[in-house]
C-alpha cells in the first residue's frame, strides 16, 4: 500500500535525497520508497515507478515528497524519524562547528571576500537569478539545481560572463555534500545526442 508524506517548504538537495532514499529503502517493512522534491519532473519519475499518488499531485516544487510502499503502516513513524535524523545530520555534524547561515549576497561577499566560486544548490526557479548575481559579483557559478529551464541556462552562457568555460564544461571530479563523483557538462546546442 502506498503512503505519501509531504513536508511543505522543505527544500533539500537531490544528492542528499538520493542518499536518504537508499537509506530508507533498507529499513524492514519498506517495499519501495522514493524521496524527491515535488517538481513536475520528479512526479513523472515517481509515476513511472508506480509511486504516483493523489497526495503527491498536491506537492509543490519546494515541498519534500516521500512516497512509501509498505504493507505495515506502523513503520511510517519510524521512517519519519529516520528521515528527520538523516536530514539533521546532513545539516550539521557533532564533530564540526556549524557554519554561519548567510542569506544575502552582501553578507556572503563580506564573509567570502577571497572566494571565486558560488555554489548554488537551490530550486531551479531561483537558480538563474542567483547565478546572475554571482556572475555580477565576478564569481564563477556552479549550479546544482533541478528544473532550471534550458532558456535560463542558455541565457547565462550567452551572457559571455563565463570567462573560464573550461572550469564549467567537460569532466570534473567533484565532491558535493560528501558524495564523490564526476560532473560532466557540454555545450552542444545543435546536437541531437551527446554520449559519455
Amino acid at each position: 500500500m502506498l503512503h505519501t508524506i509531504i513536508k511543505e517548504n522543505a527544500y533539500q538537495d537531490s544528492v542528499v535525497l538520493m542518499l536518504l532514499t537508499n537509506k530508507i529503502s533498507t529499513m524492514d517493512g519498506v517495499n519501495r520508497v522514493s524521496i524527491m522534491m515535488g517538481t513536475p519532473a520528479n512526479k513523472d519519475i515517481m509515476g513511472g515507478s508506480g509511486l504516483r499518488t493523489p497526495e503527491l499531485e498536491k506537492a509543490s516544487a519546494n515541498d519534500l515528497a516521500i512516497v512509501l510502499d509498505t504493507e505495515d503502516a506502523s513503520i511510517i513513524d519510524g521512517v519519519l524519524v529516520e528521515v528527520d535524523e538523516f536530514l539533521t545530520s546532513q545539516a550539521t555534524s557533532d564533530n564540526e562547528v556549524a557554519d554561519e547561515t548567510v542569506r544575502t549576497w552582501d553578507k556572503a561577499m563580506k564573509m567570502g571576500a577571497d572566494a571565486n566560486l558560488a555554489l548554488l544548490s537551490i530550486p531551479g526557479t531561483y537558480a538563474a537569478l542567483e547565478a546572475e548575481k554571482a556572475l555580477d559579483e565576478g564569481l564563477n557559478a556552479f549550479i546544482f539545481s533541478d528544473n532550471m529551464t534550458i532558456e535560463d541556462e542558455l541565457h547565462l552562457f550567452g551572457e559571455g560572463n563565463l570567462n573560464q568555460a573550461y572550469n564549467t564544461f567537460g569532466a570534473h571530479l567533484v565532491t558535493h555534500q560528501g558524495v564523490a563523483g564526476t560532473r560532466f557538462a557540454v555545450w552542444a546546442p545543435n546536437a541531437e545526442r551527446v554520449s559519455v
